[in-house]
C-alpha cells in the first residue's frame, strides 16, 4: 500500500484536455441569455459550407455558468447523437464561451444540416438567449464560411430536436468549435490484422528490392516495421493513450530533410525498445493536453529513432505540402492546419506512413497506394465495435533482425525476398 501511495505521488499531474489550436468557434459574437423557464432540449440547427472536424462543444459563459449542462450535437438525417459533453463552471472558458473538448474525431461533412442543443430545465440557475438574431449579427458573429446557421430548434423532452422554431433564433445559445480538414484524403480500406501486417510487409520487402537490397536488408526492415506496429497497435493500446500519434518509417536520406526542418537530433533510441517509445510519447501528450503524441521519425534501415516532433502543419493558405517542405511548421502552439498522415505519405519515394487515432483506429498509407490509387490501409473493428487489439504483438528481447520478425509473424524467404504472415501479428 505504502509503495502504490508513493508510485501515486511520483505520477505527473493531470493536464486538462485541449482542442488543436487550430480550431476555431463557430459563433464569436455574443447574444444575452434571458430565458430559463424551458424543460428540453434546444438549440440550434446550420448546414455545414465544407468539411470540418469538430473539437470542442461549448455554451454561452456570460455571466459565468453556475450549473453544468449537457450540450449534444446530432446528425439531422439519421436524428442520432454524434457527441455529448457536459459544460458547465469547471469548463475552460473562451471568448464569451465555455468549452469541453472532444475526446475521439467527429466529422461534419459539406452540405449536411446538424443540431446543437442543451438540455434545459425550468428555473436553471444560467439563462440562455432565445431571441432571433439579424442577418448582420450573424454575418459579423459567426464563422460563415464553415457552415450556414439557420435557426432554432427544440424539443419537449430529451431527445432529437425534432421542432424546427424560429429563422436565425438562438445565435450563441451553444456552440462548437472546429478546425479544416484537407482536400479529400485517400479511401480506407477496412481490413484485419493480419491482413494489414501481411499488405505492409509485402510491400517493404518489395520495395527494399527496387532499392537493390539483399535478404539481411530485408530482413532488418521486417524487423523495424513489426516493432513499429507492435508500438502503434498494442503499446499504445496497453497505456490507453488519449491522443492521436503518427510515424514515418523511411530510408534515413529521405527523413533527414524533415529532420532538419523540424531541428530534432536523434534520440538515441531505437524502434525496437516499442515499449520506452510508447512511455515517450505518452509524455509528448500530457505536454500538450493529451491532444497529439507528435510524429515520430524511424529510420527503416536501422530502425533508429531520428527524433519525435510535434506534429506539422501547414503553413499559409496552402492546403497541401509545398515542394521542399517549405509550407510546414513543427510549432505545436500554431494555428496552421495539422497535417494527415496520408500527406507526408505522398510525400515519401520508399516507407510508409502510420497514424494512430484518439480512439485507438491504426492507418497505414503506402507512398505508391496514396499516389497510384489513392487509397489507405484501416484496421476494421471486432465485433463489439473495438479495435481489433487484444492479442498482442510480443517481442520479447530477441537478438537478430530474423528473430524479431519471426517473433512478429513475418517469415522471410530468401528467395524471392518476400514476407508474409501466417499468425495475427499486430
Amino acid at each position: 500500500l505504502q509503495r502504490s501511495r508513493v508510485q501515486r505521488q511520483a505520477s505527473p499531474p493531470p493536464v486538462p484536455r485541449r482542442e488543436d489550436p487550430a480550431s476555431r468557434p463557430f459563433f464569436t459574437g455574443r447574444w444575452p441569455g434571458g430565458r430559463n423557464d424551458y424543460g428540453g432540449e434546444a438549440g440550434i440547427r446550420f448546414v455545414a459550407a465544407v468539411s470540418s472536424e469538430v473539437t470542442a462543444l461549448g455554451r454561452l459563459a456570460e455571466p459565468p455558468l453556475m450549473e453544468g449542462s449537457v450540450v449534444t450535437l446530432w446528425q439531422t438525417d439519421t436524428q442520432e447523437p454524434l457527441a455529448t459533453a457536459e459544460v458547465g463552471p469547471k469548463s475552460r472558458v473562451e471568448g464569451n464561451y465555455a468549452w469541453e473538448p472532444l475526446t475521439d474525431e467527429l466529422v461534419l461533412h459539406a452540405g449536411k444540416e446538424y443540431r446543437l442543443t442543451q438540455r434545459c430545465r425550468a428555473n436553471m440557475p444560467d439563462r440562455w438567449c432565445d431571441a432571433r438574431a439579424t442577418a448582420e449579427e450573424v454575418a459579423v458573429g459567426s464563422w460563415a464560411s464553415l457552415a450556414s446557421f439557420v435557426g432554432g430548434v427544440a424539443r419537449n423532452s430529451a431527445g432529437f430536436p425534432n421542432r424546427e422554431d424560429g429563422d436565425l433564433r438562438r445565435a450563441g445559445m451553444v456552440n462548437f468549435k472546429a478546425m479544416l480538414r484537407p482536400s479529400p484524403g485517400p479511401a480506407m480500406q477496412l481490413v484485419s490484422r493480419e491482413q494489414l501486417a501481411h499488405s505492409l510487409a509485402r510491400a517493404t520487402a518489395a520495395d527494399e528490392q527496387r532499392r537493390g537490397g539483399g535478404p539481411q536488408e530485408v530482413e532488418g526492415r521486417l524487423a523495424a516495421l513489426a516493432c513499429l506496429l507492435e508500438l502503434f497497435v498494442d503499446e499504445l493500446a496497453n497505456l490507453d493513450l488519449p491522443a492521436s500519434a503518427m510515424a514515418l518509417l523511411a530510408p534515413e536520406e529521405e527523413l533527414r530533410e524533415l529532420a532538419m526542418e523540424a531541428q530534432m537530433s536523434s534520440q538515441g533510441c531505437s524502434i525496437f525498445d516499442s515499449t520506452g517509445l510508447a512511455r515517450q510519447l505518452a509524455r509528448q501528450a500530457r505536454r500538450c493536453g493529451h491532444r497529439d503524441a507528435g510524429l515520430l521519425l524511424v529510420d527503416a534501415c536501422s530502425g533508429e529513432v531520428l527524433g519525435l516532433c510535434p506534429r506539422p502543419r501547414a503553413v499559409g493558405s496552402g492546403a497541401c505540402l509545398a515542394p521542399g517542405l517549405a509550407s510546414v511548421s513543427f510549432d505545436e502552439r500554431g494555428t496552421g492546419r495539422p497535417l494527415a498522415a496520408w500527406e507526408l505519405a505522398e510525400r515519401l519515394q520508399h516507407g510508409l506512413a502510420l497514424a494512430r487515432g484518439v480512439g485507438g483506429q491504426v492507418d497505414a498509407f503506402l507512398p505508391d497506394e496514396v499516389n497510384r490509387q489513392c487509397i489507405g490501409l484501416r484496421v476494421k473493428e471486432a465485433e463489439g465495435g473495438h479495435s481489433e487489439h487484444e492479442t498482442g504483438l510480443r517481442t520479447p528481447g530477441p537478438r537478430g533482425a530474423r528473430d524479431r520478425a519471426s517473433a512478429a509473424g513475418l517469415e522471410i524467404h530468401e528467395a524471392p525476398f518476400s514476407a508474409r504472415t501466417h499468425s495475427i501479428c499486430i
